[in-house]
């Protein structure tokens, strides 16, 4: 699923390919400008309301 989202590390935009990653249980996705690793951490579902997702930057240094 193709879906846009602001790199936390770098704060560019991006259209990312967002995919599960069972070692985790939640999805994830790379920032298409730097690389940097975004994991779920939540999942918002208000009635009447799209789907809210919220990742977190892995520190990956």
């Amino acid at each position: 699923m193709t879906v846009k989202f602001v790199c936390q590390k770098c704060g560019k935009e991006t259209e990312v390919d967002m995919h599960y990653d069972k070692n985790i249980d939640g999805q994830v996705f790379n920032c298409a400008g730097c690389g940097a690793r975004h994991v779920q951490i939540d999942e918002i579902k208000a009635p009447g309301a799209p789907v809210e997702m919220r990742f977190r930057l892995v520190d990956e240094s």
